[in-house]
């Protein structure tokens, strides 16, 4: 079973996460708003538990980072090396390599901001161009995150003012990746 969590600093919830990882055994879990620094040994979020551990984390700021721990048990996954790398979103890419198929797992933050301001737009077309980069493989390719797009209807992405161009920009490179790549895309907004 695969999870996604926004968990706005994972470094006051270690028993949580923990307590999560022993009981419930999600094989992957997908985690935005880590809030950890370069300083955090990723041993001290699983302590002796059987799973690894791939971040990125928030470089000369607070808040935002990524991370996704996979099952060791079940799970056989390699880090996928991103470039370039951005101080606009944190993001994160694994293969899976132990099922039917490899399967691409990509885990983005994305900090709130203005639909219409101008470094927002770049960076919102640098996420995609990065995105689009890590979705040219020949295998499946899943999408989550926080994206703070709160005005595009996930339900249906198409569905977004022309106003609200990072929205509309995003939105765009949504439904032509579902329709180019028949990949699954699912978007998070706390």
């Amino acid at each position: 079973n695969c999870k996604l969590i926004n968990s706005r600093s994972l470094k006051n919830k270690l028993v949580g996460l923990q307590f999560m990882l022993t009981n419930e055994a999600p094989d992957i879990l997908c985690i935005t708003e880590t809030w950890l620094t370069q300083d955090f040994a990723s041993c001290s979020l699983i302590t002796d538990l059987q799973y690894s551990v791939f971040r990125s984390d928030r470089i000369n700021s607070h808040g935002g980072g990524v991370c996704i721990i996979t099952r060791d048990e079940s799970i056989k996954a390699v880090h996928v090396t991103v470039s370039p790398s951005s101080n606009a979103f944190e993001l994160i890419a694994i293969d899976i390599l132990n099922l039917d198929a490899p399967v691409r797992i990509i885990t983005v933050y994305r900090p709130p901001a203005a639909d219409t301001d101008p470094i927002a737009i770049t960076n919102t077309k640098l996420l995609i161009d990065t995105l689009r980069h890590l979705c040219d493989v020949d295998f499946s390719v899943i999408i989550n995150g926080d994206f703070n797009l709160p005005n595009i209807n996930w339900s249906d992405p198409v569905l977004v003012s022309s106003r609200d161009y990072c929205s509309t920009i995003f939105s765009t490179f949504v439904s032509q990746l579902a329709l180019d790549r028949k990949s699954v895309v699912y978007g998070k907004r706390v």
